[in-house]
């Protein structure tokens, strides 16, 4: 429920439609990779301390909050 607002700002603006694109895009990509064990399942025990689907997930997670976090900056900005 916390991208309603994001994509109905999106809608309006340019920089806001391209941002709510990277979060989409970042969360099921992170999603994808933790649902498929992504890494591991191509070369099982090589991905097992570094850059295994649950780490990716997280990176993931982090880009969306990246995103979200210079939406809100923007529509702060453009708001003044």
């Amino acid at each position: 429920m916390y991208l309603v607002p994001i994509l109905y700002k999106s809608y309006f603006d340019e920089y806001s439609r391209k941002c709510c694109i990277y979060i989409i895009s970042s969360l099921i990509f992170g999603g994808i990779c933790y649902g498929m064990h992504f890494p591991e399942i191509l070369a099982p025990g090589y991905f097992d301390y570094l850059l295994h689907g649950n780490q990716i997930m997280h990176l993931m997670l982090l880009v969306a909050h990246i995103y979200e976090y210079d939406f809100v900056l923007h529509i702060i900005n453009k708001n003044k």
